[in-house]
């Protein structure tokens, strides 16, 4: 697994929203604007804006948060990555 998908995923199961590119698999980890953002690669102006964005809005931290700590717990646990390989094999 690449060093950036575990950093999605821990930033996910400590509940914080993340800020990410659309690169490889991210989309597929981070759905832009329910638990994150996704920005344009070398758009310093879209990181900008949607890092404000979360700084301004408390709200907005939390929803995305919350929806984080959900997402893993029923996708990336140990347990249900087992079940989503089990089911492959």
């Amino acid at each position: 697994m690449k060093r950036w998908v575990l950093v999605l995923l821990e930033a996910m199961q400590a509940g914080l929203p993340v800020i990410a590119t659309r690169r490889g698999s991210i989309p597929e980890i981070i759905q832009d604007g329910v638990n994150g953002f996704l920005v344009e690669e070398q758009n310093a102006a879209d990181l900008a804006d949607k890092i404000l964005r979360l700084a301004d809005d408390a709200a907005l931290r939390e929803r995305m948060g919350q929806t984080n700590q959900q997402r893993f717990a029923e996708y990336y646990t140990h347990e249900q990555y087992g079940k989503t390989h089990d089911r492959r094999v």
